[in-house]
C-alpha cells in the first residue's frame, strides 16, 4: 500500500473514531402556549367590553339623542388609530433597539409595520405579536374614553384626525415612558395597568379639547345616568381582564390583580353612596368607574386591605373632584365624570407609593432600593409628567387638525 492510501486510510479511520463536533446550537426562546392563550382571550374580552363602556361613561353626559349620532365618528376614530398603531405608534411606544438618540422619550422605527417582531418580547414568554396586540387593548380604551366624550361637541372629521394624531403624539410617548423602557419607569415610577397612562391621559386631553370646543353649552340633552352605569359596569368587567392580563401570564398576579380591582371597585361603590347618602344610579356609577381607573394603576401590587383603602380613597377623590376644579374646565367638563374620573386616577396612582408597602399595608413591596419615600416622589413626577404631556400634545393635536378642518359645527354629529 503507498503512502497515500495509508494517509487516507489512517484519516477514514479518525473520523469514525473521533465524529466531527457539532456546531453549538444557541437555545431558541419558544412562547408558552398557556400563557399566550390566556393573554389573546383577556386582550379581546378586553376589547368588546373595555372599549363600549368607557365610550358609554365619557358620552352620557350629552344624552340619548347625541350617544346614537356619535357612534359612526367614534368608530371611524378608533379605526383610524388602530391603523397608526400598526404602522408606527407601536414601533414609537415600544421599539427595542439600542443606541436610539432619544430611547428614553421616544422609540424608533425599528419596528415599522409590525416588522422585525422577535419569537418572543424580551423579558416575558409571550410572542411579541400577541403582547402588541395586548397593548392595543389600552389604546383603544383611551380613544374610546376620548371620543365619547368629545364627540357629540365636535366635527366627526375633526374627531378622528385628532384621535389619530392624538394616538400618536399623546399616547405612544407616555406609553413609552411608562411601559416600554423609558424615563420614568427607569426612575421607578409604576402604573400597572393604565391608570395613568390610559384613564388619566385621555381625561385630562378630554378636559382640555371639550374647552377648547366650548362645549359648556353644546350638550345634545340631559345626561342619561343608565347608559353612565350600564357603562361603568362594562368597563370594570372589561378591565378585569385587561389587568388580569398585565402581568402577561396565567399566574397567581393575575388572580390577585383582578380580585384587587373587583375589591376596590366594590369598596368605592358603596364609599361613594355612603358619602352622597343616596343610591341614585349616576352616584354608584361613579363609585364604580373611581374604584375601576383607580387600581388600574396597582395591577397585583396590593393586598385585600390594601384594595379596600384604594376604593375609599379613590370614591372620595371622585367624589370632591367636580368641586375643586377651576370653573374655567368644570364649566366644559359636562355633569363632573371626566373630572371624577381623572381625580381617581391620579390618587389611584398616588396611593399606589404606599400600599405597596409589605408592612403595614401587605402589598407586593418595592423594587431593589427603592423606599416609601422615594416611590412617592416617583409617581408624583409620573402624575405630573403624564398631566404636562396630555395638556401639551392635545393643544398640538387639537390646533393641527383645526388648521385643516374647523373644530366646532352647528351640528357637532356633522
Amino acid at each position: 500500500m503507498n503512502r497515500s492510501a495509508l494517509w487516507l486510510t489512517a484519516l477514514g479511520a479518525s473520523l469514525v473514531a473521533f465524529p466531527a463536533r457539532a456546531a453549538q446550537v444557541v437555545p431558541v426562546a419558544l412562547p408558552d402556549s398557556g400563557d399566550t392563550g390566556w393573554l389573546l382571550a383577556a386582550t379581546i374580552l378586553g376589547l368588546l367590553l373595555a372599549v363600549p363602556g368607557a365610550w358609554l361613561v365619557a358620552a352620557a353626559p350629552a344624552g340619548r339623542v347625541a350617544l346614537l349620532r356619535a357612534v359612526p365618528a367614534t368608530g371611524a376614530a378608533l379605526a383610524a388609530a388602530a391603523l397608526l398603531y400598526v404602522l408606527i405608534g407601536y414601533s414609537f411606544a415600544f421599539d427595542t433597539t439600542e443606541g436610539l438618540p432619544i430611547g428614553a422619550i421616544l422609540g424608533g422605527t425599528g419596528n415599522w409595520m409590525l416588522s422585525l417582531m422577535g419569537i418572543v418580547r424580551e423579558g416575558t414568554n409571550i410572542p411579541e405579536t400577541a403582547f402588541a396586540f395586548y397593548q392595543y387593548a389600552y389604546l383603544a380604551i383611551a380613544i374610546a374614553l376620548l371620543c365619547g366624550a368629545l364627540a357629540a361637541h365636535v366635527r366627526g372629521g375633526w374627531l378622528v384626525g385628532f384621535a389619530a394624531i392624538w394616538s400618536l403624539i399623546v399616547f405612544a410617548p407616555l406609553a413609552r415612558w411608562m411601559w416600554g423602557g423609558g424615563w420614568v419607569s427607569a426612575r421607578g415610577g409604576l402604573d400597572m395597568a393604565g391608570g395613568l397612562v390610559v384613564f388619566y391621559a385621555a381625561g385630562v386631553s378630554a378636559v382640555i379639547a371639550l374647552a377648547l370646543a366650548g362645549a359648556g353649552n353644546r350638550h345634545s340633552g340631559p345626561a342619561d345616568p343608565y347608559a353612565r352605569g350600564v357603562g361603568a359596569a362594562l368597563l370594570l368587567v372589561g378591565m378585569l381582564a385587561v389587568t388580569g392580563a398585565s402581568t402577561l401570564g396565567a399566574s397567581d398576579g393575575s388572580a390577585v390583580a383582578i380580585i384587587v380591582m373587583l375589591v376596590s371597585a366594590c369598596t368605592a361603590m358603596l364609599a361613594a353612596a355612603a358619602f352622597a347618602r343616596s343610591l341614585d344610579s349616576a352616584v354608584l356609577a361613579r363609585g364604580l368607574l373611581a374604584g375601576t381607573v383607580g387600581a388600574a394603576a396597582a395591577g397585583d401590587g396590593l393586598s385585600m386591605g390594601g384594595a379596600v383603602l384604594m376604593g375609599l380613597f379613590c370614591a372620595l377623590a371622585a367624589s370632591i373632584g367636580p368641586r375643586l376644579m377651576p370653573k374655567i374646565f368644570a364649566r366644559h367638563a359636562g355633569d363632573g365624570t371626566l373630572i371624577a374620573l381623572t381625580g381617581a386616577a391620579k390618587t389611584g396612582a398616588f396611593l399606589l407609593a404606599f400600599l405597596l408597602a409589605f408592612y403595614p399595608f401587605g402589598g407586593s413591596g418595592y423594587a431593589d432600593g427603592m423606599t416609601m419615600a422615594g416611590q412617592v416622589v416617583e409617581q408624583l413626577i409620573a402624575i405630573i409628567a403624564v398631566a404636562a404631556w396630555s395638556v401639551i400634545g392635545t393643544l398640538i393635536a387639537a390646533l393641527s387638525i383645526g388648521m385643516v378642518m374647523p373644530m366646532r359645527s352647528p351640528n357637532p354629529a356633522s
